[in-house]
C-alpha cells in the first residue's frame, strides 16, 4: 500500500504542476499597461525638464539703443549691452563698423561706406546676470552734420564659462515724425 499511495501523491503533484497557471485578468493587464505608460511619460517629462534647465544656462547677451538722436548734434551714439542670462560673461569686447553713414545738406551730400572696424574703449572684465553697461559708437569724422541715415554692425566678443562666443547685431537709423533718428534692429542678411 505504501508504494501505491506514493505513486498517487506523485501523480497528484505532477498534475498540479502540469495545469496551466491562470492568466491575469483583463483589468490586471490594463493596469500593467497604464503603469508602463506612466513610467514612459515620467521619463520623458524628466528628460524635457533637464533640457529646459540646461538651455536656461545658455548666455543671453543683447544690444539695444536707448534713445533718440538729434541729427544735427550727432557725434556718437550710445548702445546698451545687457546680460539677461543666468551666469556672468567675462572679457567682453565691443567692436563696431559703419556699413553706411549718410549726411545731406541743402547743396551737398556726403556718404561714407564700410568704415574700419573700431573697438570701444570699454574694457569690461565681467558682466553679471541682469547687469547692463553702455558702449559708445563714434560716427566717422569725415561727415558733415546732419546725419540722415546710418547702418552699423556691432560685434560682441565674450567668454562664457569655458567657451569664447561672438554675437553680431545690426542697426539702421529711421526717422520719426519730429525729425529725430532712432536705431532699429535689422537682420544681418538684409541688404
Amino acid at each position: 500500500m505504501g508504494k501505491r499511495k506514493r505513486k498517487q501523491r506523485k501523480a497528484k503533484r505532477g498534475a498540479q504542476r502540469a495545469t496551466p497557471s491562470t492568466s491575469p485578468s483583463a483589468i490586471g493587464r490594463l493596469w500593467q499597461l497604464v503603469r508602463f505608460f506612466c513610467k514612459v511619460l515620467l521619463g520623458l517629462g524628466a528628460l524635457l525638464g533637464f533640457v529646459v534647465a540646461l538651455l536656461s544656462f545658455f548666455p543671453n547677451v543683447e544690444v539695444r539703443s536707448p534713445d533718440m538722436m538729434k541729427p544735427a548734434r550727432t557725434i556718437n551714439s550710445p548702445f546698451i549691452i545687457k546680460n539677461s542670462g543666468l551666469l556672468s560673461v567675462r572679457e567682453l569686447r565691443f567692436e563696431y563698423f559703419f556699413r553706411t553713414v549718410e549726411s545731406k545738406g541743402p547743396d551737398w551730400h556726403n556718404l561714407v561706406t564700410n568704415t574700419i572696424t573700431r573697438t570701444s574703449d570699454l574694457p569690461i572684465t565681467s558682466l553679471r546676470p541682469h547687469e547692463s553697461t553702455t558702449a559708445i559708437c563714434v560716427f566717422p569724422l569725415a561727415l558733415y552734420k546732419p546725419i540722415t541715415m546710418a547702418d552699423v554692425e556691432i560685434s560682441l566678443f565674450y567668454k562664457y564659462l569655458f567657451w569664447k562666443k561672438n554675437e553680431r547685431f545690426r542697426f539702421i537709423t529711421l526717422e520719426n515724425k519730429d525729425g529725430y533718428l532712432y536705431w532699429a534692429p535689422k537682420s544681418m542678411a538684409e541688404k
